[in-house]
């Protein structure tokens, strides 16, 4: 998923470009956490096809840490393409982290 995904952030210019603040010294794709999180997803979703399938018999924690782990990652994406502000990213952050603790109730609204 890296290569396509990074193909993809060179393509669309979703890029870390160097500034004051960086430690790169030229542009850097943007994406790399959609590529991990699809390859969390994978290895959560394969393990239904495995003995470790006990791990989602009955469990609300394991899908409610693959959504939160997802709104996590598009809200990571969405400030790497368009510079969110600070505030939104954090509490939008937070409150996924804390939903994640509380799959439960994440998987109870769906």
């Amino acid at each position: 998923m890296t290569p396509l995904l990074r193909r993809i952030a060179i393509h669309t210019g979703v890029m870390a470009h160097p500034n004051e603040r960086s430690v790169h010294l030229i542009p850097a794709p943007y994406l790399g956490g959609v590529a991990m999180f699809g390859g969390l997803a994978g290895a959560l979703y394969a393990t239904r096809f495995t003995p470790l399938k006990v791990a989602w018999s009955g469990s609300t924690l394991l899908p409610g840490v693959i959504v939160a782990a997802a709104v996590m990652t598009a809200v990571g994406t969405l400030d790497d393409a368009y510079a969110t502000a600070i505030g939104a990213v954090l509490g939008f952050s937070l409150g996924t982290r804390a939903s994640a603790w509380l799959g439960d109730l994440l998987t109870s609204l769906w």
